[in-house]
C-alpha cells in the first residue's frame, strides 16, 4: 500500500509545540532554582516518534502493525469508524467500560457489553459486523439525532467545510474573521486574560518590497529592473 501523505507538516508543528513546552519548562526550572540554565535540544524526529507509542510495542516484538491492525486504528469493535446508510461516516470511541455500556444500552444492544475486554478473534469480528450493520440502518443525521447527547464517545466525521461551522468550533470562536484578511482558525488555547485583537491591517503582497531592497542597498534602478524581470511583485 503506497503510504498517505498526511496534509499537513506534523513533525513542524509537534517539533515547535515540544519546543515551547521545554522551554517553558526550563524556565520555570530556573525560577524555582533548580537549575542556572540549560541547553535544551528538541528534535522533531524524537517528537514525532514519541507519538508512536501505542504501536512501538508491536513493532519492537517483531510484528508489522498496520492500519485496521491495532486497537486504535480498528482492530477493536467499540473504537471504529462506521458507514451509515446515506455513505457518511460516524465514530465510536468507546474505550472506557462506562462509554461501551452506555451506548449498547442507548442502541438497544445490551448483549454486547460483554464482548469489550476479549481478545477472542471471534468475538471481535461478530461484534464489529453487529455495529457494521446498526450504524448501515440510520443516516448520519438520524444517528446524531439520537446519539449526539449521549455519553458514550459517538460523533459525526466532518468534511472540511461542515467542521468549520460545527456549533462546538462556533461555540468557542475559534474562527478569526477579518476584512483585511481570510478566515483563519485562531489561537485554540483560551484564557482569561486574553488580548484584544489588533487594528493594524496585514499588508498587501509585496507592499514594503521597494522599501525593504532599498534598505538592502538596492538602487531605484536595480529595483525596477527586478520588478519589469518578474522577479519581484508590487503592490
Amino acid at each position: 500500500e503506497t503510504p498517505r501523505i498526511p496534509g499537513y507538516p506534523i513533525a513542524d508543528m509537534a517539533g515547535g509545540l515540544f519546543a515551547a513546552f521545554s522551554i517553558v519548562g526550563a524556565v520555570c526550572s530556573r525560577e524555582l532554582g533548580n537549575t542556572g540554565g540549560e541547553h535544551l535540544d528538541v528534535a522533531m524526529t524524537d517528537v514525532v516518534a514519541s507519538f508512536s507509542q501505542p504501536i512501538s510495542a508491536v513493532a519492537a516484538a517483531g510484528e508489522s502493525p498496520r492500519p485496521g491492525g491495532t486497537a486504535l486504528t480498528g482492530a477493536l469493535p467499540w473504537y471504529d469508524v462506521y458507514e451509515t446508510s446515506d455513505g457518511r461516516y460516524v465514530t465510536l470511541a468507546a474505550l472506557e467500560p462506562k462509554f461501551w455500556r452506555t451506548f449498547c444500552e442507548a442502541v438497544d444492544r445490551e448483549e454486547l457489553i460483554d464482548a469489550q475486554g476479549s481478545d477472542d478473534p471471534a468475538t471481535l469480528k461478530a461484534t464489529g459486523e453487529e455495529l457494521d450493520a446498526l450504524f448501515r440502518s440510520k443516516t448520519r443525521a438520524e444517528w446524531e439525532d439520537e446519539l449526539g447527547d449521549v455519553p458514550a464517545m459517538f460523533g459525526p466525521v466532518n468534511t472540511p467545510e461542515e467542521t468549520l461551522s460545527y456549533p462546538q468550533i462556533e461555540a468557542r470562536d475559534l474562527l478569526v474573521r477579518s476584512d483585511e484578511a481570510p478566515l483563519r482558525v485562531g489561537f485554540p488555547a483560551r484564557s482569561t486574560d486574553e488580548p484584544t485583537g489588533s487594528d493594524e491591517s496585514i499588508p498587501d503582497r509585496g507592499e514594503h518590497t521597494t522599501e525593504v531592497l532599498r534598505e538592502g542597498g538596492w538602487s531605484d534602478a536595480e529595483i525596477d529592473g527586478l520588478r519589469d524581470g518578474g522577479a519581484i511583485e508590487q503592490a
